[in-house]
This record gives C-alpha cells, structure tokens and sequence, in this order.
C-alpha cells in the first residue's frame, strides 16, 4: 500500500473512532446535541444574573418566568446555563458594556501542551457563564479550541469557515466565520488544518492592510458585537502567531514550571521581541504578562514558581494554572469542567479547586483589562 492510502485510511479510522465517542457521549453528533448539563442554586443563579433570588421567585410566580426543574417536593434541582439567560433576558441584566470596552486576550507561547487551549476554552466559558459576549477565535491549524465547541476540523469545517479568507484578503468582514456554541452569549471562530496556508500565501497576497496587522483588522469588524474576545494560536512563531500578538490588548505567555519546559518561553519570547523590533508598531503597547501552568505541588516546580515570580516580579500572573486531572477527565467526556453534571465530577472539592482555578484568573483578566 502507498504511504498516503495508508496515512488516508488512518485517518478515516481515527474519525471514526471520534464519531463513536460523541456518538455514545451526546447520542447525536451534531453541534447543538452538546448541551451544558451543570446547573447552579437559586442563590449562585441570582448572583450570575445580576438580580435578587426574591425578583427571579417573584417572576416565576407571576408566570414572567418559566420554574426551573423542580424535585417531587417542589425544591429546585437547579437553574441551567440556558434558563440563567432567559432570566437575563427577562431583567435586561447583562453586564457586558456592548463593544465599548472590548479587549483582545491572547494564549501564547512556544510549547505545546503548556494549557494554552484548555486555558483559553475555559476562560470563554467563564466569561459566558457570566453574561458578557465572548467571542472564541482559533488560530491553530490543529483546531483544539474549535474540538471543545464540537467543530471537528476539516469535518465539519471547511477552509472557507475559518479566518483563512480574511487573512489572504478575500472576505470584507469576519463575520462569514463565527459560529454559536450551544452556550448563550459565547460564539466560535473555528479553525482548520488549511490554516498552514498562511506561511506560504500571506506574504504574496494582495492585503488591505500589512501582513500582521490582517487579523487585529478583522476582529475590529466584530468587536462591537463582544464584550472579550480569546484567541488560541499555534506554538510557534508564523505569521499566524505574529498576527495573535500584535492583534492583542493582552498577552499571556504560558508558562510550564519545570525548568525545560520553561526554557521554550524564554526563546519564544525572545524571538518574539526580535520580529517585533523590526516591524514598525511603536504605538502597540500590549500588557504581556507570565502565566505560570503545569504547576503542581512538588518541591521542584514550587522552586521554580518562587524563581519566576522573585525574576519577573509584577509580570506574572497572580492566577496559576495548575495540573489537575479534573480537566482531563472532562475531555474523556467531551466536556470542560463548565459543562459537567454533578454525576460527571471526580469529587466536590476536586471540581470546585478546579473551577476556581480559571474564575480567579478571569477576575484578574478583567482587573486588567477594564472588562
């Protein structure tokens, strides 16, 4: 057999294989059978929405709102993400400024498996979870971030749904791209194994505006619909990466802690800073900072987070990333932590540790960047 029959029949099997998980997973394969299954009280679902428990009990009995499931002696089994939004609605108590604060928050770095998707998916969610519009923007070829929101690259994307017309000066706008997840208030913009393309055709294509600047322009013709938006990107440094950095307000080097692997940030960011010297953006002042993942409790990589908190001081994030098995249990599911049931969770504590995890360092990204 021919090697790229034999690389082609791998890949249908390995399709399938994905197809039989989801299939089992949601009983359906499609987008919209990814339903959010966690719930929250009354009191955390007040809190989300921005009203009193009284006002949400007074409109449900007034008939305003519909009651959320309910036990056979009438309590609250708890609000889904879906009825916290119909109670937002019904209140008009999104928190969100629309569009006139609406910073761009870059995961970046020079290694791959250092969190930057799982980071960036969870921190979408966060966000959605409380209220703002949150926009998801994939720039890795491989689509891991697009996977989380059930789009399977170059399956049920094609090229022409990605950023990849926009950025070879094909598309007026992006909006042709962005894609709704089944969580309200959070949209997608997938990517796809043709986003490579970008290395070879980018530079000899007829641009609007300079190579790198072609992804910071197409996200100011959305912005107005979003109140954050979060990009993944590739751990390298293309012009795809290039463009991630110089489209964003922050960015946030992850960084592993163990000594190697923290290696792979230092050369990253100084070939970075060499490419940006060269271009002419001396008006671009991103807040860069350090974001500390991997960590864990063992005394070597805890020497290193104090090593890297006393040498980059205020750069690094105050949040940590830390290893938990809760989040690779949950892409067992095809869930983030966000979107498990109860019966789906390792343990209450373990969950909990988990979930904190990305709302502490959503707090500080707003603190940030004026959210």
């Amino acid at each position: 057999m021919k090697l790229h029959e034999d690389l082609a029949q791998c890949v249908s099997a390995g399709l399938k294989i994905f197809d039989d998980v989801a299939q089992r997973q949601f009983g359906d394969l499609s987008v919209t059978a990814r339903k959010v299954q966690r719930t929250w009280g009354l009191l955390q679902t007040a809190e989300l929405a921005g009203v009193s428990h009284t006002a949400i009990i007074n409109a449900e009995k007034e008939g305003k709102l519909p009651y959320p499931q309910m036990t056979a002696l009438g309590r609250r089994v708890g609000y889904t993400i879906y009825e916290i939004d119909r109670i937002r609605q019904h209140f008009k108590s999104y928190p969100g400024k629309g569009g006139d604060i609406c910073p761009v928050i870059s995961l970046t770095g020079g290694k791959g498996g250092s969190k930057k998707t799982s980071t960036a998916v969870h921190l979408a969610q966060t966000m959605a979870i409380r209220g703002y519009k949150t926009l998801l923007v994939d720039i890795d070829q491989q689509g891991h971030a697009s996977m989380y929101m059930g789009y399977i690259p170059n399956k049920d994307i094609s090229d022409d749904e990605t950023v990849l017309p926009w950025m070879l000066g094909k598309a007026q706008d992006l909006r042709y791209a962005i894609k709704p997840t089944v969580w309200p208030g959070l949209d997608v913009i997938p990517a796809s194994l043709g986003l490579q393309r970008l290395e070879r055709e980018m530079p000899d294509a007829d641009l609007p505006f300079d190579d790198h600047m072609m992804l910071r322009a197409g996200l100011e013709t959305v912005m107005a619909d979003y109140d954050c938006i979060f990009v993944d990107c590739h751990p390298d440094l293309g012009l795809a990466t290039i463009n991630v950095m110089a489209a964003s307000d922050l960015i946030m080097v992850t960084t592993p802690t163990a000594l190697y692997d923290f290696m792979s940030s230092i050369q990253f960011m100084g070939a970075a800073s060499d490419l940006f010297r060269e271009l002419d953006m001396d008006d671009y002042e991103p807040v860069v900072k350090i974001l500390l993942t991997m960590v864990v409790q063992r005394e070597a990589s805890q020497n290193i987070v104090a090593k890297l908190r006393d040498g980059y001081g205020a750069r690094v994030m105050e949040s940590e990333v830390l290893e938990t098995d809760e989040v690779r249990k949950g892409q067992e599911k095809m869930r983030t932590i966000f979107e498990q049931s109860k019966d789906e969770r390792s343990s209450p504590a373990t969950h909990k540790r988990a979930a904190t995890m990305y709302e502490s360092l959503a707090d500080e990204i707003m603190a940030l960047t004026g959210i």
